[in-house]
């Protein structure tokens, strides 16, 4: 049997705390808040198997992408009024 497409395949919770690189703890306690990513319930509801799509962990992952605002260097300041404010230092 050939997997082509990987997104089908589906986690454990201990391999999904091993790419989100939380722990394990951390991720049933995110699941339990409803703050995780997308998972499945399989078997029983007693009993019941909690395993996670690798897709809904990629995009739980790129939806908690914070950007970055673009560098912007500061204003030179005016050589004019850095000695001015030296100059009232002094006066005092």
């Amino acid at each position: 049997m050939t997997i082509r497409d990987p997104s089908p395949l589906l986690l454990t919770t201990r391999e999904v705390s091993k790419i989100l690189r939380l722990s394990v703890r951390t991720l049933n306690k995110m699941r339990l808040e409803h703050r995780g990513p997308d998972y499945l319930r399989l078997g029983p509801a007693k009993n019941a198997r909690v395993r996670y799509k690798l897709a809904d962990v990629v995009r739980w992952a790129d939806d908690r992408i914070v950007p970055v605002a673009p560098f912007t260097p500061h204003e030179p300041m005016n050589s004019a009024k850095s000695w001015t404010m030296f100059d009232a230092a002094d006066k005092r």
